[in-house]
């Protein structure tokens, strides 16, 4: 809540893939803040991997001392009924975040594991958007080592 109130008036809320996120106002603070603390590729390296870990719902906790726990978290979908209908809603920023942050972060080996040859994922994100999206992870999963 601090960090909201010191950015505010620079910081506007978004809704995007079923839900509310934050967002810079202009679009040269986001890349006036990429520049200043993401130049190095490992530091770029390091930030797409703390999301795909947020998106996975992983979270070591450091802060503890218990290096190496993880906990899981982020369900990709829901099955809501009502009276004899059953809908499915679906965390559309985990599907399709998991991916896009994996692969920014060139941790290809857990993009393959964790989305790409995972039945339950595969199945959820084609469910949610469709088989295109799926396509298009493979896509940038393979020229992402170019």
């Amino acid at each position: 809540m601090k960090l909201q109130d010191d950015l505010g008036e620079h910081l506007t809320e978004q809704r995007t893939d079923n839900t509310y996120v934050f967002n810079w106002v202009h679009s040269s603070l986001k890349h006036i803040c990429m520049e200043r603390y993401l130049k190095a590729y490992d530091s770029q390296l390091s930030f797409y991997a703390a999301f795909a870990d947020y998106y996975l719902g992983c979270r070591l906790l450091h802060c503890l001392g218990k290096h190496g726990e993880v906990i899981k978290t982020q369900a990709r979908g829901w099955e809501v009924k009502k009276e004899f209908k059953v809908n499915y809603v679906f965390n559309l920023r985990k599907l399709f975040g998991t991916s896009y942050h994996l692969i920014r972060s060139n941790n290809i080996s857990l993009l393959i594991t964790e989305c790409l040859f995972n039945y339950e994922f595969l199945l959820h994100k084609a469910w949610a958007s469709s088989v295109i999206s799926i396509e298009e992870d493979l896509k940038a999963a393979t020229s992402a080592g170019r």
